[in-house]
């Protein structure tokens, strides 16, 4: 169990555990601000200081494919690229239908994750998402010109 509160308590604590606790731990990306009110767990207040977020390298997000994704594509690979680990999971309210891939492929920017994982794709995407994740693995940089998922 994590007491955060304890950084609230002594300057030197602070100065000392911040910079562990916000690169070392994974947070929760916020389904409609992505990175900008990150969660260290989804039922504790997001962090509302730039200066920390900004030192979070660990990001998890959950990710409903049955509805088109609420961010453009530029703001997706700028709070994603260069992170040290992602995991994406993915989930449809729906059976059938929905956007699916569409979703998905607005990810296909983002580059230099040193982990990355696509959990809970419905059948049919482990190809692409396998693809993706790899692509995603690129370093920062590589554009992978004309590559697509066939």
């Amino acid at each position: 169990k994590l007491h955060t509160a304890i950084l609230s308590v002594c300057r030197k604590i602070y100065i000392e555990a911040a910079p562990v606790l916000y690169a070392s731990n994974t947070f929760f990306a916020d389904e409609v601000l992505l990175t900008a009110l990150p969660r260290l767990r989804p039922w504790y207040r997001p962090v509302a200081v730039g200066e920390l977020t900004g030192r979070v390298r660990r990001w998890h997000l959950r990710l409903r494919l049955d509805t088109p994704a609420p961010w453009p594509v530029e703001k997706i690979t700028e709070a994603f690229t260069g992170a040290e680990e992602l995991v994406v999971q993915v989930w449809q309210a729906t059976f059938m239908g929905g956007v699916g891939a569409e979703t998905l492929r607005r990810f296909e920017g983002v580059r230099g994750v040193r982990r990355v994982s696509i959990r809970d794709a419905p059948p049919g995407f482990e190809g692409y998402t396998a693809w993706l994740e790899g692509r995603m693995r690129l370093p920062e940089g590589d554009g992978a010109e004309g590559e697509e998922y066939v």
